[in-house]
């Protein structure tokens, strides 16, 4: 998720051309770290090492008890089939209802929050960009699995990266182009 920004004009001998000189936006450890993970299925433990990793990123809810979380995170599945026979007609209704408990903490009591608030620079030298990240527990082959989904992660790296381009062309009356490197 490197961005490049070329910018530049000039003439030569009376006749025009365009002179571009390159700017890389290098990614930062946070928006690899977010962007890797964003929309895939991890494990368990592979989600408690990310907010462990991700740690001072994680605006909201508390870090410390996203931590811990993450780290003694329960699924409690139930499932129960449901039938009904109607004796006089003879019909039959079976039904199947799947319910999941989560618990997480030391005493089984903490809230499993839907929803993370992160806040981190996109690229060395950016301002810093709020995203929000939806999670999804699931259970997949008897085990603990979490999809994190950024909401709307594109439209603030767009943002962020305006913002850089702004202050170029600002800066040296240039209008600065972007291309994916």
């Amino acid at each position: 998720t490197d961005r490049v920004v070329a910018a530049g004009t000039g003439t030569q001998d009376g006749g025009s051309f365009i002179n571009f000189t390159g700017l890389q936006l290098k990614a930062t450890p946070a928006l690899t770290r977010w962007s890797k993970v964003n929309g895939k299925l991890i494990s368990h433990v592979e989600f408690a090492e990310l907010v462990e990793d991700g740690l001072a990123e994680i605006a909201a809810p508390d870090g410390g008890q996203l931590l811990e979380i993450a780290q003694t995170l329960q699924a409690d599945p139930a499932g129960k089939v449901v039938g009904r026979t109607n004796l006089a007609n003879g019909s039959v209704e079976v039904g199947f209802t799947h319910d999941v408990k989560l618990k997480a903490g030391s005493t089984g009591k903490l809230p499993v929050p839907q929803q993370l608030t992160l806040v981190f620079v996109p690229w060395y030298g950016a301002t810093a960009v709020q995203v929000t990240a939806r999670l999804r527990i699931r259970i997949v082959e008897g085990s603990l699995a979490v999809v994190i989904l950024l909401d709307g992660l594109e439209d603030r790296l767009r943002s962020a990266f305006d913002s850089i381009t702004a202050e170029i062309a600002e800066g040296t009356g240039l209008v600065p182009l972007w291309c994916v490197g």
